[in-house]
């Protein structure tokens, strides 16, 4: 039978292997983000918003509405119209439009 100080240190130790480093993003990279932010806020598209934070990614869906240039930060409404943010520009990784298909 194990002990909940054992438990607690196999969780923490799967935790720490799941762990992702930050990626560095190339000149490029950074460019194509401020390219597809600023079409996404002209073309008021949805657009996935993947962010690296805390050892993960995570990925947000929306319009793109705002960006405060001061304090480096954007603002979106999700998919239900709810306003959300704000999500640090240092810590987007990618910027994707969404395309919708029509049946």
């Amino acid at each position: 039978m194990m002990m909940a100080e054992h438990v607690d240190l196999i969780k923490k130790e799967i935790e720490q292997q799941k762990f992702i480093e930050k990626p560095m993003l190339e000149v490029w990279e950074l460019q194509g983000i401020q390219e597809d932010l600023e079409t996404s806020i002209q073309t008021k598209c949805d657009a996935d918003i993947k962010i690296w934070r805390d050892g993960k990614f995570e990925v947000y869906r929306g319009v793109i509405n705002k960006i405060n240039e001061n304090t480096r930060q954007i603002y979106y409404d999700d998919p239900f119209g709810k306003s959300c943010g704000p999500i640090n520009l240092d810590s987007i990784v990618e910027i994707e439009p969404v395309e919708y298909i029509e049946f």
